[in-house]
């Protein structure tokens, strides 16, 4: 039939095809814009819920004197009615903790009437493998009324255990020196209660804001500036009106 057409014809369907083309052309570039459009509403509409939702959200107020206040599951050393409460957040694989348990010691003896001193758990897991579980073997132990010994030995022989692959060999030998239960121990080591234990210390220290080991707090105040003892003395003496 086209080999009918003359060429006039012929160009005019030709031309009448190629608009439908176009045409159809143009809608489907139209459905592409609207269908973009309508993402990036939606991708808008979203954020802006999300943003809203994060503005409106109450931020959890923290009530500092409550979180650092003594229980009776904390370790405590010094005098336990002593109106001057230091509480320490530290990590046992931490080098720079290992160095700071020598000043609180000193604290602890040259003002054992006026001070009690908090150890609580907040293990660097990102950086410091052993960490959590160098916890652990310190709540283990204090189930058999070990836990200063564990703690110091820790920190004594940092070194030997803090980049070993399995630490936990190292913390099983401690036990045995210490002469605990070591099946007990063990036990206690892998158990629930020990690293829920561990785990609230760390919770606690989020919440008030602990990024670095050791943190400590005065009364409340959390301590900055302290190089060694005599910035604890100054600040002891001081709240005792000396």
């Amino acid at each position: 039939m086209e080999e009918m057409l003359t060429k006039k014809e012929k160009r005019q369907l030709a031309k009448e095809e190629k608009r439908r083309e176009s045409q159809k052309a143009s809608i489907a570039k139209q459905i592409r814009n609207w269908s973009i459009g309508l993402l990036i509403v939606g991708v808008l509409v979203f954020g802006g819920y999300r943003a809203w939702k994060w503005a409106s959200t109450p931020v959890e107020t923290v009530d500092v004197q409550e979180v650092l206040g003594v229980t009776d599951t904390d370790w405590v050393k010094g005098n336990p009615e002593a109106q001057i409460t230091i509480v320490e957040y530290a990590d046992y694989q931490c080098s720079a903790c290992a160095l700071s348990q020598p000043l609180v010691k000193r604290v602890v003896e040259e003002y054992s009437e006026n001070v009690k001193v908090v150890y609580r758990h907040f293990p660097l897991v990102n950086i410091h493998s052993n960490a959590f579980n160098a916890a652990k073997a310190s709540e283990a132990a204090g189930l058999q009324d070990k836990f200063w010994e564990m703690h110091d030995m820790l920190y004594e022989k940092q070194d030997e255990w803090s980049e070993e692959r399995n630490a936990k060999d190292k913390f099983f030998g401690y036990a045995e020196n210490l002469e605990l239960d070591i099946e007990k121990f063990k036990s206690d080591f892998d158990s629930s209660e020990v690293k829920e234990r561990v785990e609230k210390d760390l919770f606690d220290g989020q919440r008030l804001g602990v990024s670095g080991t050791p943190t400590f707090y005065m009364n409340g105040e959390k301590l900055s500036g302290i190089k060694g003892f005599d910035d604890f003395a100054s600040r002891i003496n001081e709240l005792l009106g000396n």
